[in-house]
């Protein structure tokens, strides 16, 4: 047997001549919407959670404690507040921190406004925020 050269060029289904319309990476944040207290779930990572105009109440959206929904670090999730009344994030046992704030217990997110919470180690999220909403 011989040496041989190979020379292979791999052409994604979806840029095969003429289709110019490829799109690398997910680029929609799907829509969870709630209207009572939302204990967040595995299956929301990646998503946001949308407080509807149409719910007049003030509502509460709990993370859980990594001993309890262990969600991978990098879990992502966006809070938005379209009603009149508050959506306040509390966490359970981990810890949550803010931008220029450092450590909190709730996270308040007042009517068009929203926040994202991020993973960053087993039991600890960073979250970030609009200008009007406050923490404690």
């Amino acid at each position: 047997t011989s040496a041989a050269s190979w020379s292979v060029t791999y052409i994604p289904a979806n840029l095969e001549a003429g289709n110019q319309t490829s799109n690398i990476g997910y680029l929609n944040i799907p829509q969870q919407v709630f209207t009572d207290a939302y204990p967040i779930v595995l299956a929301d990572s990646g998503k946001h959670l949308y407080h509807p105009a149409s719910d007049a109440n003030a509502r509460q959206v709990t993370i859980p404690a990594n001993g309890t929904i262990p969600f991978p670090i990098g879990s992502a999730i966006t809070i938005v507040n379209d009603s009149a009344n508050d959506v306040t994030v509390v966490i359970t046992t981990d810890v949550l921190k803010y931008a220029d704030v450092g450590t909190i217990t709730t996270l308040t997110i007042p009517t068009d406004n929203q926040a994202t919470i991020l993973k960053v180690l087993a039991a600890q999220w960073n979250a970030t925020g609009t200008a009007g909403c406050t923490t404690a």
